[in-house]
């Protein structure tokens, strides 16, 4: 008698025609081909709108980024001298602005001392700057290295995205679907030069490992997106609570979660930073405006966090197993850090976009029959490029209510989702996804 894999079989496919893993390599080489020319048009509409030097149009930190790739190993500079050198155009305005009082957000950070490419925190997300730097050498113009390293980043988050989902949905083409819906939320609120959709990218990839219990990837990964951007110390979260669902935790195995946190300290020790004080007090939002400060993090923390269907998890499967509990306190791990995020006067909304890898939950799927999940998590990370577009178009009051009608709009196909589900007729619980294993 055959052995039971838990795996579903495979039905034979006739001579000539394509297997089910011919047919999911080529869904896979797709949603490449379509997150590249997607990064590509997305640039390519921010050119035709806002104008070929939209980026340098003022002050912002691809100022930092752009120092970064002809002087971060070089000795540290002026501001001032920098700032020649480079031929930017910065107004007398623009540096009293980015100069102003202590209670400016970058007077808590900016030293003059330290010029522009030895700035922390900027100065020790390093990747991106290195890989454009290596780019320039082969002859490669600056915005075209930014574009290479944009698009490569963008594939790389799409793929990692379906395969980590590809095995818990019921078909393939659910997967495909989240996943451009997560890639669609990135180019909306990052561009080239950034390091954002870099981060989202190989923090996916750590997070497709940390399921995949393939632990020396998830430290390579991990410390990839450490020297790329400092949310990564999130990371470890992931390995060491999956490992422990899957009941693999042991002191060896938590080696592997110092990859992330390597990644984030090394750089601290590898860049000559004169000056790397930072005033986090004088970071602290006015207490007169937190209550208005949490309620827009709220919103849009649950708008990427409605990407899965993780919040409803307990009514779609009333026994929980320890996985279901591990993810529900991933998004809390995660929501605490934007909410904290929020507080020091950080940017929620893109702290909420950078901490998506850990809300993908991606056992959530199992069991789901009903395709109004699909089109609830589209409304939610559609409806994040929407909010976070409309958000930075409008006042800062009237700009924050598109999250609250998104929001309640995804929430709402949600519940339709649910009753969908319980109404099909199947038992809710008797599916698991596309087979029985975590991971393939």
């Amino acid at each position: 008698m055959a052995r039971r894999t838990g795996v579903r079989a495979r039905r034979p496919c006739p001579q000539g025609g394509w297997t089910a893993v011919t047919q999911g390599r080529a869904l896979l080489w797709l949603l490449g081909v379509v997150a590249a020319v997607g990064a590509l048009a997305s640039e390519a509409g921010r050119l035709l709108v806002k104008g070929q030097d939209y980026a340098y149009s003022s002050f912002n930190d691809i100022y930092f980024y752009t120092a970064m790739v002809f002087n971060l190993w070089g000795e540290p500079i002026s501001v001032g001298q920098e700032v020649a050198e480079r031929g930017f155009s910065v107004t007398n305005e623009e540096w009293l602005v980015f100069y102003g009082g202590r209670s400016d957000f970058w007077a808590t950070h900016v030293h003059p001392e330290n010029g522009l490419s030895h700035q922390p925190p900027w100065a020790y997300r390093i990747v991106v700057p290195s890989l454009a730097a290596g780019f320039r050498l082969l002859g490669i113009p600056l915005d075209v290295a930014y574009l290479i390293v944009y698009v490569a980043s963008a594939v790389l988050l799409a793929v990692s995205v379906f395969r980590l989902l590809r095995p818990f949905v019921r078909k393939e083409w659910w997967a495909a679907a989240v996943s451009l819906g997560v890639l669609t939320a990135a180019l909306a609120a990052t561009s080239p030069g950034y390091p954002d959709m870099t981060f989202l990218g190989l923090a996916s990839l750590a997070v497709l490992y940390a399921y995949r219990q393939q632990g020396l990837r998830f430290a390579l990964a991990g410390l990839a997106a450490g020297l790329t951007r400092e949310t990564a110390v999130l990371l470890p979260a992931s390995w060491l609570m999956v490992t422990w669902a899957r009941g693999n935790l042991t002191w060896k195995s938590t080696i592997y979660a110092i990859g992330p946190l390597a990644g984030v300290a090394s750089p601290r020790f590898l860049v000559e930073v004169p000056n790397s004080k930072v005033d986090y007090l004088g970071m602290i939002a006015s207490p007169s405006t937190w209550t208005q400060v949490t309620f827009w993090a709220v919103l849009a923390f649950a708008l990427v966090a409605l990407t899965s269907p993780v919040l409803f998890r307990w009514q779609v499967r009333p026994n929980l197993e320890r996985v279901d509990w591990v993810e529900a306190a991933l998004v809390l791990v995660a929501g605490l850090f934007v909410l904290a995020a929020a507080l020091l006067s950080l940017a929620s909304s893109r702290m909420a976009l950078l901490v998506l890898p850990l809300l993908l939950a991606p056992t959530s799927w199992r069991s789901l029959r009903s395709q109004y999940w699909v089109v609830a998590s589209l409304v939610a990370t559609i409806g994040y490029a929407l909010g976070d577009t409309l958000a930075f178009r409008g006042n800062p009051p009237l700009g924050s209510f598109p999250w609250l009608g998104l929001a309640l709009l995804a929430v709402g196909l949600k519940i339709v989702a649910l009753h969908a589900e319980r109404t099909i007729g199947e038992p809710v619980g008797t599916g698991q996804g596309r087979g029985n294993s975590w991971v393939r």
